[in-house]
This record gives structure tokens, C-alpha cells and sequence, in this order.
């Protein structure tokens, strides 16, 4: 799971003026979850970040799960590491997700 994922997550992409770069993806998977744990750079930083997933995308690890599904977790997954990255210094729970690396 974590290939087709990461095929769809590294690299750099660009939103509203900003760029990211995924340069590493852990899938960690908990009992009907699983968090997302990846290595990102943003403006010459670069940040682990856990990002949570709910009960729905653990379809992604029924046997083989279609492209739509997975490109819809990648999309998911980039959505709300961008919401992480705007929200970090003002909520702590986007703050408790991140953790900054040399």
C-alpha cells in the first residue's frame, strides 16, 4: 500500500503559491485505522508529519484497491497536510502532528 501511495504522493506539488515536496512515506497501521507518517519539505523545511486517517480509507488495504480509491486517499492526504501546514502555529492539534527535522 505504502508504493501506490507514495507513486502518487512524492515529489513536489504546488498550491496556492506554496510547494511541498514528500520525500518519504510510512504507512503505520492501527487496529481499523492507520496514520500516515511523511517526510515533507516546505519553504526550506523539512517536517515529519503524522496525519490520521478514519475508518472509511482502510478500504485501501482490502486486497487490491482500485486507482480511483487510492489516488482519492493520496488527494485526501495532500489536502490535509496543506490544511497542516497553514493551521500548525494557530491550533494545537495541526501542532501535535508535525514535528520539525534537521
Amino acid at each position: 500500500m505504502r508504493e501506490l501511495l507514495l507513486s502518487r504522493l512524492s515529489g513536489a506539488f504546488e498550491t496556492g503559491g506554496l510547494t511541498m515536496t514528500v520525500h518519504a512515506l510510512d504507512i503505520v497501521e492501527n487496529e481499523r485505522t492507520f496514520t500516515a507518517v511523511l517526510l515533507v519539505e516546505v519553504q526550506g523545511e523539512r517536517w515529519r508529519v503524522r496525519i490520521p486517517s478514519d475508518k472509511a480509507d482502510m478500504h485501501v488495504f482490502d486486497g487490491r484497491p482500485s486507482a480511483e480509491l487510492v489516488t482519492g486517499i493520496a488527494d485526501m492526504l495532500r489536502i490535509q497536510l496543506v490544511e497542516w501546514w497553514f493551521t500548525k502555529n494557530g491550533e494545537r492539534r495541526s501542532a501535535r502532528m508535525g514535528e520539525r527535522v534537521a
